[in-house]
């Protein structure tokens, strides 16, 4: 099976945590996404020879409805989003790379939301019900490459050099929360790839933890190179399954293109590139 090509499109227009809906604990975030916009960011993608594309969906809380201190449901502008980026994709010949939280929110936006849902099980499990169920079970399985629970999740823990402000989870409790909403995951597609993308240093802990992941996604730095399957699994406590596929979710163009990349990973997706 030939590697396939995307690129890395976490949020449309430069609009962290409020390109495709409301972002209510923020404040921002639109009340209505105009497909237009979007069809012409996946059609530009689509003109530069990308096959699929890795996006965001719930990065800093986008989209997650809140009330007191429970997660009660999706917000129907990210519904819609879904619906229209699934159209658009179709229309152009892409897949779709869907992420939903990303580790990094509270550097990003003040959120802490993100560190709630991935530490605090009872938010975790209203998040994987009422946020990661609906979402996922409007996914298009045709289209979609695989599921990330959370874009480098190990920047919400302590031993890690990201860990650097009060909103951090163990290791333990990081896995348990990203099994949960694994589980949810595969509860409306059972077929679905799941993963959560890593620095290679931060990957033999967050795999031995996140027991519900079912691929492997690596992220580098631009100028790095991709690491082998043999590095890969040399890094991990146990040997890696040649039936685990390996994912970059975010890479260089040069390292993209390598023989590594070919043989060993079945989606590279490459960040940099403006569409």
């Amino acid at each position: 099976m030939a590697t396939l090509i995307g690129i890395h499109l976490p949020y449309f227009f430069g609009a962290y945590g409020h390109d495709l809906a409301p972002n209510l604990r923020l404040g921002t975030g639109p009340e209505e996404v105009d497909p237009r916009l979007i069809h012409r960011a996946l059609l530009t993608a689509h003109e530069a020879g990308f096959q699929a594309v890795h996006l965001w969906l719930c990065e800093a809380g986008e989209g997650v409805v809140t009330e007191a201190d429970s997660i009660t449901g999706v917000h129907p502008v990210l519904i819609e989003s879904v619906a229209i980026i699934q159209e658009c994709a179709s229309l152009c010949g892409l897949r779709l790379y869907w992420t939903l939280l990303d580790g990094h929110s509270r550097q990003r936006s003040g959120d802490t939301l993100c560190s709630e849902i991935l530490n605090l099980s009872d938010r975790t499990a209203q998040f994987a019900e009422r946020v990661a169920g609906p979402l996922v079970r409007r996914f298009d399985p045709h289209l979609t490459v695989a599921v990330e629970v959370a874009n480098e999740p190990a920047a919400l823990v302590a031993e890690h050099p990201d860990g650097r402000d009060g909103s951090r989870v163990e290791w333990q409790s990081l896995g348990r929360a990203i099994e949960t909403i694994a589980d949810a995951i595969r509860a409306e597609h059972s077929a679905t790839l799941v993963t959560a993308g890593s620095q290679l240093a931060a990957l033999p802990l967050l795999w031995r933890s996140a027991r519900g992941l079912t691929a492997i996604d690596v992220h580098i730095e631009p100028d790095s190179e991709l690491p082998s399957r043999v590095e890969v699994s040399a890094a991990l406590p146990a040997p890696l399954a040649d039936s685990i596929p390996l994912i970059s979710g975010c890479v260089g163009e040069t390292a993209a293109t390598t023989e590594v990349a070919r043989q060993d990973y079945r989606a590279v997706f490459i960040e940099g590139v403006t569409v």
